[in-house]
């Protein structure tokens, strides 16, 4: 280290290690100011409710540093709205975090912004202020309807870092705890089909393990490893259920997908009324 320079302990976990140099380098093209948005909810049935008792999309924005920043005059935008400016002072202490809530209520207090998040998906920007326009940018993240489960969260782990993670203990205004290991997407969706196919799994994360079932039971990390395509016969419907395992995080969510093979005598069916098949999987 030159003279007069030293090493600075950048994500908080009380050592210099090579996760503040990595800290740093997905920081670098960023504004020079200390605060990144760090949660998110964008579905909010029933998980917490504003200080007016309203269940309103929210947002986290932490501040990683020693030093406190005010937030006073910043700018925060969504995909579908302009920029909206914070217009009171509100200062977040070294280590700390605000919780903005996204509900286009800001008569009800400067922490109200002037959108709502989309549980399609949507992209969350802060910019700090240049003479009463946004300026430069500080940060932003964007998500997608894959990230979004009703009354779960969807934030970094850990803190501040660029590793995101939806979590189904969600934690406004407070450190966030470990996430679940992603969704597994099937290659077919539940239905009726009258020839054998293959079916894939997949999940967003290169170091995800998918482990699956055939007998209607919840995948545990003792169940069959999927390692390539599941063969789907037409002798009997197939319940596939499957979740993802990753290192250091929550088992993930069970995705089920049901398969009913057709009988060669109504493959051919015709109908102007509605058709419903009904299945008691064995039952």
């Amino acid at each position: 280290i030159p003279p007069g320079c030293a090493c600075a302990d950048l994500d908080g976990h009380t050592l210099v290690d090579f996760d503040d140099f990595a800290f740093l380098a997905q920081d670098w093209g960023k504004g020079g100011i200390g605060l990144v948005i760090n949660e998110l909810m964008a579905e909010n049935d029933s998980y917490i409710q504003d200080p007016c008792g309203e269940y309103d999309d929210w947002f986290e924005i932490h501040n990683p540093t020693d030093s406190p920043i005010d937030i006073a005059g910043m700018w925060v935008e969504d995909a579908d709205r302009p920029a909206w400016q914070i217009p009171e002072s509100y200062i977040i202490p070294g280590g700390g975090y605000v919780v903005l809530w996204a509900d286009r209520d800001t008569h009800q207090g400067p922490l109200h912004v002037d959108f709502k998040l989309s549980a399609g998906g949507d992209t969350i920007s802060l910019y700090a202020d240049d003479n009463g326009q946004p300026g430069t940018l500080i940060d932003t993240v964007t998500f997608d309807d894959d990230d979004v489960l009703p009354d779960y969260s969807y934030g970094r782990y850990p803190d501040a870092f660029d590793s995101w993670y939806t979590m189904d203990d969600p934690t406004p205004g407070t450190a966030n705890t470990v996430g679940l290991a992603g969704e597994v997407y099937f290659s077919r969706p539940s239905g009726t089909f009258t020839s054998s196919f293959d079916l894939g799994l997949t999940t967003k994360s290169p170091t995800a393990q998918i482990y699956y079932t055939t007998d209607r039971s919840i995948p545990t990390d003792s169940s069959t490893i999927y390692s390539g395509p599941i063969s789907i016969g037409t002798s009997n419907t197939t319940v596939i259920r499957a979740r993802a395992y990753d290192a250091g995080l929550q088992a993930g969510s069970v995705t089920t997908q049901s398969y009913i093979p057709l009988a060669s005598d109504v493959q051919s069916f015709n109908s102007n009324l509605p058709v419903v098949v009904l299945d008691t999987f064995g039952f």
